[in-house]
């Protein structure tokens, strides 16, 4: 009985302590900060010092021997590079594109999207000022977003 109340203890107190199953993780590669799991990775930020002004997203990473599908750009992912970040290709893997994912990006030129992103979140393109158009790919679903 004690031994099950200290496992359930445990269980409950790991998320809280920052503890995470092992295929979580967040780290950085090329400038650019990724969470994976379950064999996904999302972009979720930057490193300003190391990220380049052209930026290619990858199709897919490897981290600790495993390799990750690259699948999405999260929510506000290159809000520290606003003057620095002049363009992007997204990888033909990435479906997503969260709210104020790029807001903000003054210097971005150029974004080519791939045919498989289905959303674009809110904002998303908002404030590059310099940015000319985006071409939005058919396969976007919904009018939700504003770029």
């Amino acid at each position: 009985m004690k031994k099950h109340f200290l496992m359930s203890l445990l269980l409950v107190a790991m998320p809280q302590l920052g503890v995470v199953a092992q295929d979580d993780a967040s780290f950085y590669i090329d400038g650019l900060g990724y969470t994976v799991g379950s064999g996904k990775a999302t972009v979720v930020n930057t490193d300003a010092t190391s990220l380049k002004a052209d930026v290619v997203l990858p199709a897919t990473i490897e981290h600790n021997g495993k390799t990750y599908t690259v699948s999405a750009v999260g929510t506000k992912a290159f809000a520290n590079v606003k003057r620095k970040l002049h363009s992007v290709i997204i990888s033909d893997n990435v479906t997503t594109i969260g709210d104020n994912a790029f807001a903000g990006c003054t210097k971005l030129q150029y974004v080519q999207m791939p045919k498989s992103l289905t959303t674009i979140g809110t904002g998303a393109f908002n404030g590059c000022s310099v940015l000319p158009y985006v071409v939005i790919p058919s396969t976007v679903q919904g009018d939700g977003y504003s770029v």
